[in-house]
């Protein structure tokens, strides 16, 4: 390996690194921002969610583009692999932010179905509530085996960290859950990353 070829490809990965930091961080601001009344009873995304991902299609198909037009004799395979996944990965925050919606409330979790309608888990059929540190989400399970994930990039989520508390029964909680639960509920979410 060349030593240009091998910087070459080093800038490109540190320029994808602090893309996504950055991406990540202003996501993670906007999340932790007051809520407004609108917030309060509807989950859904960040705006910033949108516009992350909206910015990181742009620049993430723009270097690919690039490296094909101007870096065609040292451009690498598995570069052009890791700039399509960011891109994915951008699309799918685009997607989320349009169709994930959760309404909370004392009769249980709403979600929305793939035909626009929505599903109700409610709180007297939850039979375990998990966090997941890895995934950064609550899952919820019903004795059906039915399942809502509520993300920790959502807005609204200290609403749903309370009325979980109050209405999910004791023991579908386990310790790390009812931690992550009374912290979101005081208005400190689980990191995102």
């Amino acid at each position: 390996m060349n030593e240009r070829f091998f910087w070459m490809l080093m800038m490109q990965w540190i320029a994808c690194g602090a893309v996504i930091t950055v991406l990540l961080g202003w996501v993670s601001m906007q999340r932790d921002r007051r809520p407004d009344a609108s917030d309060h009873r509807t989950l859904r995304m960040p705006l910033a969610y949108a516009i992350a991902g909206a910015i990181g299609v742009v620049f993430f198909l723009g270097a690919l583009a690039l490296s094909h037009t101007y870096a065609a004799e040292w451009r690498h395979a598995l570069t052009d692999a890791v700039f399509l996944l960011f891109a994915a990965l951008s699309c799918w925050a685009l997607s989320d932010f349009a169709l994930f919606r959760l309404r909370v409330d004392t009769a249980g979790v709403s979600t929305r179905t793939l035909s626009g309608g929505w599903r109700t888990l409610a709180w007297s059929q939850v039979r375990e509530v998990r966090y997941s540190t890895i995934l950064s989400y609550f899952r919820l399970r019903a004795a059906d085996g039915a399942t809502a994930r509520v993300p920790v990039t959502a807005l609204g989520l200290p609403a749903f960290a309370q009325l979980a508390l109050r209405f999910v029964p004791d023991a579908a909680l386990d310790g790390l859950t009812r931690k992550q639960l009374d912290e979101t509920a005081a208005g400190r979410p689980p990191p995102m990353f």
